[in-house]
């Protein structure tokens, strides 16, 4: 196989890639093509970490593109995704609660664990967090309500899959993450 070794570039990605590997470089220094130190170096290595973070940004926003075009989540698909859009579905992610609400999740997810959901009531769970059956209402309005929370942290359990994973092989995986919890299978 004939090596391109100091014959140059022709085509225009090379063209341009190396166009910017070069910009602010001293003239000087691009007389030495092969010189590997300073500047030119440090030059290469940024050029090369801003397109793998290009990169890494564009295949996120088209996971969520692809999410929010095959699961209604109430976002305008027909046009693309606008920063706002992109923050406001990241901040799904992110939970922001009161450490009271996330304890009472937890516990109630630990006695769903341990005795399943229909051995998951108020009252035990007002005494495995130490407090009265009735002051766990002015926190959470109903057992049903305390269930969405609950499933809520099932969700958050499941990672996301690399970019490359086939759709099925995401599912199998996400059903996974779930089926381990005992009192979601009903």
């Amino acid at each position: 196989m004939p090596t391109r070794r100091g014959q140059g570039k022709s085509d225009d990605v090379d063209a341009g890639r190396i166009a910017r590997s070069v910009l602010g470089v001293d003239t000087q220094l691009l007389r030495r093509p092969r010189a590997d130190t300073g500047p030119r170096v440090a030059l290469r290595v940024l050029v090369v970490a801003r397109e793998q973070l290009n990169n890494d940004r564009t295949r996120a926003i088209n996971s969520i593109t692809a999410l929010t075009r095959t699961v209604d989540l109430g976002i305008d698909t027909h046009r693309p995704l606008t920063t706002t859009q992109i923050r406001t579905i990241a901040a799904w992610r992110a939970r922001e609660e009161p450490d009271w609400l996330a304890t009472c999740r937890a516990e109630a997810v630990r006695l769903a664990d341990r005795e399943g959901v229909d051995g998951l009531s108020m009252r035990r769970l007002a005494d495995a967090l130490g407090a009265g059956a009735m002051s766990l209402y002015h926190y959470v309005a109903s057992k049903e309500e305390l269930l969405d929370a609950m499933i809520d942290i099932v969700f958050e359990e499941i990672e996301l899959p690399p970019v490359d994973t086939g759709w099925q092989s995401a599912m199998r995986r996400a059903a996974g993450t779930i089926w381990r919890r005992r009192w979601c299978r009903a």
